[in-house]
């Protein structure tokens, strides 16, 4: 199956992708199988190399909980129960919402993931 990445206004076959690096300048240079290249900015390299593109969903043997903090408090928790491989090779946390799955640590609060439950509820 073929990955589209939409750069600078086109969407890219990754096929057609040769390679791609982080300059000095924090800009990402993309050569081309045709001998062109073009530099975009650096936001592109996690879409480029698969950072959010999974691959697999595997099943948890064990429930994982994804801690959301504030201020150095775990203020919520999502429960676990895939992880997602992604084409980067590294392995995430999947969150199940509305029937579709979320990466836990793309959201902003994410302090991490857990083999028991963090979050502690205030007694009123």
């Amino acid at each position: 199956m073929a990955q589209f990445e939409y750069i600078n206004g086109s969407h890219i076959n990754k096929d057609i992708i040769k390679e791609f690096y982080q300059t000095t300048d924090r800009k990402v240079v993309i050569k081309y199988k045709d001998g062109t290249s073009e530099k975009v900015p650096d936001s592109y390299l996690n879409f480029l190399s698969g950072e959010n593109f999974i691959i697999q969903v595997i099943p948890c043997v064990k429930t994982l909980y994804a801690a959301f903090g504030k201020n150095g408090d775990i203020v919520g928790e999502d429960t676990v129960y895939y992880l997602g491989l992604c084409a980067d090779g590294n392995v995430r946390g999947l969150i199940c919402n509305e029937n579709y799955f979320e990466i836990a640590d793309t959201v902003s609060n994410f302090v991490g993931l857990f083999e028991t439950s963090q979050y502690k509820e205030e007694v009123k």
